[in-house]
């Protein structure tokens, strides 16, 4: 197993931007960007969204697209890792799931 020192790391938890009952299922995901000495990381992963195998969501972060991710039974995940997978990111920029330019999941970047 191999250790690297993190120089930096933010996170999102993502919730549904429509009310669900108190009972249901209600989509969900999260969002990590790692910085190392010598590259980056970008994760996010998104569960329970309930569209069409398929069907591709983006991540967008402050109105800015990162990413794609394509579902299969309603999850779907990106792991990057390089030299330069991350756009410039800052704690309590806004981090959202849409699909066809509908808001999905919502939530704000933090430092963990």
């Amino acid at each position: 197993m191999t250790f690297r020192i993190i120089k930096m790391e933010l996170e999102a938890k993502l919730k549904s931007v429509q009310p669900t009952g108190f009972f249901s299922f209600s989509p969900s995901g999260k969002m990590e960007a790692k910085w190392y000495k010598d590259s980056e990381r970008l994760k996010v992963k998104v569960f329970k969204i309930k569209l069409p195998d398929g069907s591709a969501v983006d991540v967008y972060v402050d109105e800015q697209k990162i990413g794609s991710i394509t579902l299969e039974k309603g999850w779907g995940k990106i792991d990057t890792e390089g030299e330069s997978v991350l756009p410039p990111l800052e704690k309590g920029q806004t981090v959202e799931i849409r699909y066809q330019d509908e808001a999905l999941l919502r939530g704000q970047l933090y430092r963990d």
